[in-house]
Order: C-alpha cells, then structure tokens, then sequence
C-alpha cells in the first residue's frame, strides 16, 4: 500500500466509528468506549498523517482561499457518513470565488479526496483520482 491508500483505510474507520457513535444514545454503555476509541484513532491518524496533509490543505487553501490558515488535518473530517446525510461537516472557510457563502472543506475516504461544500453542492477539489494514485 502506498501512503494515500493507508490514510483512506484508517480515514474510512475514522467515519464509520463516527457515524456510529452520532447514532448512539449518549447514555448507551458502548458510547463512552467508542468515544475513547475514536479519540485513539485520531490521535494515531494525526500523528502519522498531519505532514502529508497538512501540504494537501496547503495546496487547497493556496488555491482557494490564500488569506486563510488551515486547521489540524483531523478537523477537516466529517462526524457522519456525509453519503447519508444532507448535514455540512468539516471547516468553514471564507472562498475569494463565493463570497458570503456558506462554505465548508471536508476530507473524506473513498477515494481520499477534499471537498468543498458550497450550500447545497459540493466540488471536489483535491483526490488521489487527480494524482493518478489510489
């Protein structure tokens, strides 16, 4: 496997465990065990991949918005299967192209790609796809 493919994998159990938990009554007796899990997770995703992301969201915000700063790689990821949902996850950020929108950037698995969430439509704006990498 090469590096996109590995942080898809770990990205992909990071939003499933997510999705899992948003559906669980806080209450349940897994939760908090999920919860301690999820925070495992992440913390191991950003400690072996913030370098590579960290040049992709620069890449991004160099494009898309150059007077922003980009946040913790982790933050960009959505808290629920975005598929099944019409919710807006990830960063808020202030685009030159749109603005006074509502616009969001949100890292999602499969394949690994950046998206940008204007309203109600959304525009791919990094992939592994466009790399020719999968």
């Amino acid at each position: 496997m090469n590096i996109t493919q590995d942080i898809n994998t770990e990205l992909e159990n990071i939003v499933q465990l997510k999705d899992k938990i948003s559906r669980r009554i806080k209450n349940n007796e897994n939760y908090l065990e999920e919860k301690k899990e999820l925070k495992d997770l992440e913390k191991l995703f950003s400690d072996k991949y913030n370098s590579f992301l960290e040049e992709v969201f620069f890449e991004v915000y160099d494009e898309l918005c150059p007077d922003s700063e980009s946040r913790k790689p982790i933050e960009y990821v959505p808290g629920f299967n975005t598929s099944k949902s019409k919710e807006i996850n990830g960063v808020s950020v202030e685009v030159d192209d749109y603005p006074g929108e509502n616009t969001r950037l949100v890292l999602l698995p499969s394949p690994l790609r950046v998206v940008l969430k204007v309203g109600d439509t959304e525009e791919e704006v990094w992939s592994t796809n466009k790399l020719g990498v999968s």
